[in-house]
């Protein structure tokens, strides 16, 4: 009998672990935690808990051609796939919608869900 309860018990606890696994690896918001590196520009960006987002500004399609690290928020829409950068730069608001896709190491933004992608790897 107590061979059996060893056996359900540890199966529950494996069955529980697996879960939680598979639930924060499916949760892009606290996936997307930590700084990102793009390999061709150098380019980083850092997520934080709370949507406090740290970039630089010359990351996005901005057309002025000006350099400078900005702090901004960030918003994600998990059903559309979509990630909103809110930030002001020389006076104005900037807020930048891409879609995004997270796989393993690889966060996959794009201006449109066909254009070029800009792929940034995970610091460890």
């Amino acid at each position: 009998m107590r061979k059996l309860l060893a056996i359900v018990l540890a199966l529950a606890l494996t069955l529980t672990a697996a879960f939680l696994v598979l639930k924060v690896s499916d949760n892009p918001t606290k996936q997307i935690v930590g700084k990102w590196t793009n390999a061709n520009t150098n380019f980083t960006l850092q997520f934080e808990k709370g949507g406090v987002a740290k970039f630089p500004v010359e990351a996005f399609d901005i057309e002025f051609g000006y350099e400078g690290d900005v702090e901004g928020s960030y918003t994600i829409d998990k059903a559309d796939k979509k990630i909103t950068f809110s930030f002001s730069f020389l006076g104005l608001d900037y807020d930048l919608t891409y879609f995004f896709n997270i796989k393993n190491d690889a966060l996959t933004l794009r201006k449109q869900s066909d254009s070029e992608p800009n792929v940034y790897l995970k610091s460890k």
